[in-house]
């Protein structure tokens, strides 16, 4: 299996859909964070939750800037909302480290009719599109493995699924920091068909608290944790379950 490289998504950031009369903001953002990040270092830093559920950063992205003889960090997620190129949603119910600042930013570019909010139609995204991919729940045929515990805890694994009366199998590594989820998914051949389901997780770091959930359409199949008996590793094991994945 090849090296597993994640895009990074800003947090909060939710650009206008690829229309008229916001097409010309896709482009002025593109244009910006081009200049803004053109032979810069850049930092990143995480949140509440480090990954969405596409296995993406969600990070606050942070670039150098020289204001009177000093150089000093800007956000990228904060200069987008201000100058009106994007809306601000949270990503989760939790408010994060900049929360207050993101909405400050959004509120001073809505107020005086910046950018996507100087349009006459509303640039805001359905409510569907507001739920954090990190929260959201999984579509139909997925198997889902959820790894939660010690913030940024490095963990790694696999995760199998067998067909107990049927050829068919899937293996996958999986590997990451706490929290994450993994999405596996299942074709119609999984639907009713009974299964063997095993996923092994270690964490890298010994004492720190992890549990592992695994679930088919969001229907919970199994959880565990580290214990006094397992101080470094999780186990799941089920036999012969069956699910209809619709």
């Amino acid at each position: 299996m090849g090296k597993f490289y994640p895009k990074v998504r800003l947090i909060g950031v939710r650009l206008p859909k690829e229309e008229l009369p916001f097409i010309s903001y896709l482009e002025r953002a593109t244009t910006l964070m081009e200049n803004a990040l053109l032979d810069s270092d850049v930092f990143i830093s995480y949140d509440v939750f480090r990954y969405d559920s596409d296995s993406n950063y969600l990070s606050y992205l942070w670039f150098p800037y020289e204001l009177e003889d000093t150089e000093v960090l800007i956000s990228a997620n904060l200069l987008l909302v201000m100058n009106g190129f994007c809306d601000y949603v949270p990503e989760t119910n939790v408010k994060g480290k900049l929360y207050e600042y993101m909405e400050q930013a959004k509120h001073y570019a809505k107020s005086n009719r910046i950018g996507i909010w100087s349009e006459d139609e509303n640039p805001e995204p359905s409510l569907e599109s507001r739920i954090n991919n990190s929260e959201k729940k999984t579509s139909n045929r997925t198997l889902s493995i959820t790894v939660t515990g010690d913030f940024d805890t490095p963990y790694s694994g696999y995760v199998e699924i067998r067909k107990m009366f049927a050829n068919g199998s899937i293996k996958q590594d999986i590997r990451g920091a706490v929290p994450h989820v993994h999405i596996i998914e299942l074709d119609d051949s999984w639907n009713k068909a009974c299964f063997n389901l095993t996923v092994r997780v270690y964490t890298k770091s010994k004492g720190k608290d992890m549990t592992v959930t695994a679930r088919i359409n969001n229907k919970l199949l199994a959880s565990s944790s580290t214990g006094p008996y397992s101080p470094d590793w999780v186990l799941l094991f089920i036999l012969s379950a069956q699910y209809s994945l619709y």
